[in-house]
């Protein structure tokens, strides 16, 4: 997709966070608008300074953390629609945006690159919005406390997630 946005944005440049990349992701970081930077203590630092924060995911299961995470940070993203998955409130265009071809993915990165500051603007805070909506601990702990007295009351089987001396016990 890089050169496809290059196209348009000749100094266009991808930096690559992550653990472990595979040694074709090495093999790319030896282009000049390619940076790598593998296994680092902590990745906000990076997303903080990108201009666009993408998930051009293809494959993969589970809860989009970093998606969240980048949102969390007001960062714009482009994703593919299996990188946003298993994040109903998501919608397209208001939080981030969607993109599952090289071309129409290449077009998301421009739109943002190319987006007036008031449009950049929306998206960065209709996402972080969305995090401390939906996903704030301030949020999750009373829905997960309702869960797990629900289903006690209801007489099933729960690990409790805290116990005061430390151990986790199963009640009935």
């Amino acid at each position: 997709m890089l050169p496809l946005v290059q196209q348009h944005q000749p100094d266009a440049h991808l930096t690559l966070v992550g653990r472990a990349p595979a040694p074709t992701i090495h093999a790319l970081a030896q282009r000049n608008d390619i940076s790598l930077h593998a296994d680092v203590a902590d990745v906000r630092p990076y997303m903080a300074n990108a201009a666009v924060y993408i998930i051009p995911m293809r494959i993969g299961g589970g809860v989009r953390l970093k998606l969240l995470e980048a949102l969390a940070m007001e960062l714009p993203v482009v994703s593919t629609t299996m990188g946003a998955e298993g994040l109903p409130e998501l919608r397209h265009g208001q939080q981030l945006l969607l993109a599952d071809t090289p071309p129409t993915f290449a077009h998301a990165i421009l739109t943002i690159l190319h987006a007036t500051n008031r449009r950049a603007s929306q998206l960065r805070q209709h996402g972080r919005q969305l995090v401390t909506t939906h996903y704030d601990w301030r949020v999750i702990v009373p829905m997960l406390e309702h869960y797990y007295a629900a289903q006690s009351n209801a007489g099933r089987s729960v690990l409790r997630p805290y116990a005061p001396n430390g151990k986790h016990r199963h009640q009935t």
